[in-house]
């Protein structure tokens, strides 16, 4: 029986993503079934493996729980295969690695149902065991993303991070899901917003994990794929509105700052005109982007040379030429600085390092731009 037949009779299925988690699927799965059982909820448990090499497999065979295998790697990857499939009435997920309490399960069951919810998130920042959960994670990263979702798509949501979570499953069948990663955590609330979906938030107890290995998740550079996410498709006017205003204050302080050429023309205001050249380029560069994301998301807009980029494997080649090229340009920019400042920021010689700078910046900026430009194509 396939699973679509297996779970078209429940109200309710609970699906654990996995990879490699013999340490903990085990004792989560009687947890699950130890909450639930002194409630009348008509449910079943689906574990969704993503290639485990341990005895994840092994462990859910003998607890005689529902399986999905799926090839392709990510943490979207897995959790859009497992929820095309599923047929109840609501799927809940969460990680499998003891950090999230399967007790939670009834009262986002009941909060969805009694407020006719799409979607219902576990807030995890409010409360939370000691050393649950990584310093910048608590107080830079997700904070961070979650406060761009909301100032972008206008949804409430708090905790973008989240990984419990319970949806209406009919809600979802029809949005389309792209991404693979870890980015599949943003990409829910953002199609979510699009779709006018019904989201809410509930406080749950954060928990220290049951693993003795090292998280999936890599900090920054899945990090760094939500914000990519969330930049290509935040609508254009707020990053049009923003740019723009960068880009033209940037442009007059050139032409200010170039009024006085001629034989006493004062190096320091080369430099300046080199600096304000540098930044109103970047917001130029950025402005172009959000155009390009417009034509192609509303206008179907196509292009030949974009596309026969987009043949390289990974977009993170472009991101790592910008990472490297914006810290050498910003490490030469102290340097100019410094030497500006021991020259009493009087005269210095240092144009060619600026116009060094000005290259580095073009150049990561279009490696940038290409790597926004392939985001945004894993979603059309």
């Amino acid at each position: 029986m396939n699973i679509e037949q297996s779970t078209q009779n429940f109200d309710l299925t609970v699906l654990l993503p996995a990879l490699n988690e013999e340490e903990s699927i085990g004792k989560i799965i009687d947890e699950i079934e130890s909450s639930l059982k002194i409630h009348n909820i008509n449910y079943c448990i689906l574990v969704s493996d993503n290639g485990s090499s341990d005895k994840t497999l092994e462990i859910c065979k003998k607890k005689k729980v529902l399986i999905n295998e799926v090839d392709q790697k990510g943490y979207g990857s897995n959790l859009k295969d497992a929820i095309s499939k599923i047929k109840s009435k609501y799927i809940i997920f969460f990680d499998c690695d003891g950090s999230y309490n399967p007790s939670e399960i009834i009262r986002m069951y009941n909060k969805i149902k009694e407020e006719n919810l799409d979607l219902v998130y576990g807030n995890r920042l409010n409360e939370q065991e000691k050393d649950s959960m990584p310093f910048l994670h608590r107080f830079l990263g997700t904070p961070v993303l979650s406060f761009f979702i909301r100032l972008f798509f206008k949804n409430g949501v708090y905790d973008c991070n989240s990984g419990m979570r319970i949806l209406k499953t009919e809600s979802f069948k029809a949005i389309k899901f792209f991404c693979k990663g870890m980015e599949f955590a943003s990409e829910i609330f953002i199609k979510s917003s699009f779709s006018k979906l019904k989201i809410k938030g509930i406080n749950i107890k954060f928990r220290k994990d049951y693993r003795s290995r090292p998280p999936h998740l890599s900090r920054w550079r899945d990090g760094w794929r939500h914000l990519r996410y969330i930049l290509a498709n935040a609508p254009d006017l707020y990053i049009n509105s923003i740019l723009y205003l960068v880009g033209t204050n940037y442009l007059l302080i050139f032409i200010l700052s170039s009024q006085d050429v001629g034989n006493d023309f004062p190096r320091y205001h080369t430099i300046f005109a080199l600096l304000a050249m540098n930044q109103f380029f970047k917001s130029f560069y950025l402005g172009i982007i959000s155009l390009r994301i417009h034509l192609v998301k509303v206008e179907g807009f196509k292009s030949k040379t974009i596309e026969k980029m987009f043949k390289l494997k990974s977009s993170d080649f472009f991101m790592k030429i910008f990472v490297i090229l914006f810290t050498v340009a910003f490490f030469e920019l102290i340097f100019v600085t410094y030497s500006w400042y021991k020259n009493l920021f009087t005269n210095i010689n240092e144009i060619s390092t600026m116009i060094r700078i000005l290259i580095y910046s073009a150049i990561g900026s279009f490696s940038m731009y290409f790597d926004l430009q392939m985001q945004s194509r894993e979603d059309e």
